[in-house]
């Protein structure tokens, strides 16, 4: 039989520095965003996170759901991981700002690891200045991350960085061919070593291969991973052979993310553009539906300051990172879907959180939505009668009896029906 666990249970007894950093500085936490199970991908214990700009794809990940946030104007700002691509992939996908800072730049204390060497914090925003703003308040020495340091950075605003005198190039093709399955694989096995030993492994959700990579992991012998830093010292040096006497760089936003996070060169990520969507099968072609396309801004190590200010002036004279997402146009097709009889069958097979009836392009927010209020209302309700139905539901749940549980959700809204006045 195999272990179970509660991931809503699953907490850090800590706060991290990040989050102590930005409390201090005044910022309120309002959520907890979804991260891409084992900060791979947008597929997490509660779903797929979708973007705001065309609901029938995933946001991509890990960060997305703070990618997604912050598209939706959910949320101000967000923070983000990254070990391979992690912010900038889910900012490109969605149209937001997401600064991949320089590894050490900004304390990981008490965030989730993937992998030691590569781990990197960074924000996701709307635009170029909100980033900065923050990579200023979290940036620095972090006492529980011994790969941070204190490094000065110029001031973006004040004028002492000219854009105008800076050398910038435009890399237009993949000039590195690398790839990091040595490094983030044996670092990522190390960290969720306890995690496949106790068969937790088999509550897995995820819908790529991460897993198999994780047990294959282990069997990389410690040779094969001290020969792949070597090479990837090498990587650096060829790097920045080739980066000698610029101040910046561009690319598009995915090309040089692997290995600019292998020789960890910071990269901040902004919309140029937005084009047509991948339509789901039946849409007409005027859905409202966008493709966020995106540039990348990179940087020497620690040279965040610099791309921050270039990557400022760009949109002080574009908009696209002042666009929003047809949040408020859904297309007749998708509403047919948003139907209370839908909603009462997938609840009736205990299917929540809710998947599509009829594949990924059929899914509904406002299906979700209903499903989990409901299933919220029919929690309150439960914890405000007596332990022993509370006890007696949780059993009819570990039995699987869909017809006693239905019988004892029905009993707990009519309870609730007559109780309402009483609580509130």
């Amino acid at each position: 039989m195999k272990p179970v666990i509660n991931p809503r249970l699953a907490v850090i007894p800590f706060e991290s520095t990040v989050y102590r950093l930005l409390t201090a500085a005044g910022a309120v936490l309002i959520a907890k965003l979804a991260s891409g199970e084992l900060a791979t991908g947008s597929q997490w214990w509660g779903g797929n996170v979708r973007t705001p700009w065309n609901i029938a794809t995933g946001a991509s990940g890990s960060s997305a759901g703070p990618a997604a946030a912050v598209a939706a104007g959910l949320v101000a700002f967000s923070v983000g991981t990254e070990t391979a691509g992690s912010i900038i992939e889910p900012s490109a996908t969605n149209g937001v700002t997401g600064l991949r800072p320089t590894h050490g730049a900004i304390g990981r204390s008490y965030c989730m690891a993937l992998a030691q060497t590569m781990d990197k914090v960074g924000p996701l925003t709307r635009s170029v200045a909100d980033a900065a703003l923050l990579f200023d308040v979290l940036r620095g020495k972090d006492p529980n991350d011994q790969d941070t340091c204190n490094v000065k950075h110029p001031d973006p605003f004040s004028g002492s960085i000219s854009v105008s005198n800076m050398t910038v190039g435009y890399i237009n093709t993949t000039l590195f061919n690398a790839d990091i399955p040595v490094i983030k694989g044996v670092e990522a096995a190390a960290y969720f070593d306890n995690w496949m030993r106790s068969g937790l492994l088999a509550n897995s959700t995820s819908q790529i291969d991460t897993v198999p990579v994780l047990r294959r992991s282990r069997l990389i012998p410690a040779v094969e991973y001290i020969q792949a830093m070597r090479v990837r010292g090498l990587l650096l040096q060829e790097y920045l052979s080739f980066v000698r006497g610029l101040d910046a760089w561009i690319t598009d936003a995915w090309t040089y993310v692997i290995p600019g996070n292998l020789v960890s060169f910071p990269q901040i990520t902004v919309p140029f553009g937005f084009g047509p969507a991948t339509y789901p099968v039946g849409y007409p072609r005027s859905t409202p539906r966008k493709a966020a396309m995106a540039l990348g801004f990179h940087g020497l190590p620690y040279g965040e300051s610099k791309i921050l200010a270039l990557a400022m002036a760009y949109q002080n004279i574009t908009s696209f990172h002042q666009l929003r997402p047809p949040i408020d146009a859904v297309e007749p097709q998708l509403l047919t879907w948003c139907d209370v009889a839908i909603v009462l069958a997938r609840i009736r097979e205990a299917a929540l959180p809710l998947t599509p009836p009829l594949g990924e392009a059929r899914w509904c927010p406002m299906l979700v939505l209903s499903a989990e209020l409901l299933n919220s209302a029919i929690e309150a309700v439960v914890d405000k009668v007596s332990p022993e139905f509370h006890e007696l539901a949780g059993r009819a749940k570990d039995m699987g009896s869909a017809a006693v549980f239905v019988l004892l959700v029905l009993v707990a809204l009519s309870w609730g029906l007559i109780l309402w006045p009483r609580w509130f």
